[in-house]
């Protein structure tokens, strides 16, 4: 059984998904530490991403998930659930690592501390402007409110002993009530403001995305907040919901 599985939630990504599914990959095989599986769950209804894997390495497990395919969450917790390793590494599909040593620095620093969960600091690439930002997580107290302190789930290791699932009922801000459950359950992480991992932001291909879901963004992620606050602060939703009704 491998120590680390690698979980990579892939899906369609403007027409670059060979490149970069070429540079993940390739990022993984230049890690020091080698204990590893790769975990690639196919998020498309064609399995475009099984003909672009090097069907002779025998790390990387490809899984077809053609389910639910507007919701990326269900993707990701696909993931997770095939994830055999004691440790889990999310990394996405236009996300890889950063320094060779990279994985080796989480999984001794966890073992070290004896942390639930490991958080990593990363460079925001912009590959439109080709301009890199370094981003150092920290504790936020509004991760309900969708203020996203911590980065994206690259950037998160998790122990593999008690398996938390991204909500799927969630449109926006899953990301930060995912983190929110993960403070709850365990505790704080163990912090590395070091960039552990390269975050790529393909903007063009962001941007359509978000002009698609801007008519009804403002709305959806106040109904997530609403969510959220129901499903963790229900005394204190009432309280408001009573204060506004009464």
């Amino acid at each position: 059984m491998p120590k680390v599985s690698i979980a990579v939630p892939v899906s369609p990504m403007g027409g670059i998904e060979p490149f970069l599914l070429k540079n993940l990959l390739n990022s993984c095989s230049k890690q020091s530490f080698q204990d590893y599986e790769i975990i690639i769950s196919d998020h498309t209804a064609s399995a475009m991403f099984y003909k672009m894997i090097n069907k002779k390495n025998r790390k990387i497990k490809y899984f077809w998930n053609p389910n639910n395919l507007s919701n990326p969450q269900q993707n990701i917790n696909n993931a997770l659930l095939l994830s055999k390793g004691d440790f889990i590494k999310i990394l996405f599909l236009d996300d890889m690592f950063h320094k060779k040593n990279s994985l080796q620095q989480i999984i001794s620093q966890m073992i070290q501390t004896g942390k639930k969960w490991h958080v990593s600091g990363c460079y925001n690439y912009d590959m439109t402007n080709q301009e890199s930002k370094k981003h150092n997580p920290k504790k936020g107290n509004r991760l309900l409110l969708g203020e996203n302190t911590i980065g994206p789930p690259s950037v998160i290791t998790l122990r593999n002993d008690k398996k938390l699932l991204f909500d799927e009922n969630l449109d926006f801000i899953w990301d930060c009530e995912y983190y929110y459950r993960l403070y709850r359950n365990f505790g704080d992480p163990y912090y590395n403001s070091e960039p552990l991992i390269l975050v790529r932001n393909n903007h063009k291909y962001q941007l359509s995305k978000l002009f698609e879901a801007s008519k009804n963004k403002k709305s959806k992620i106040k109904k997530d907040i609403l969510y959220c606050l129901q499903k963790h602060q229900k005394n204190w939703f009432e309280k408001i919901l009573n204060l506004f009704f009464k």
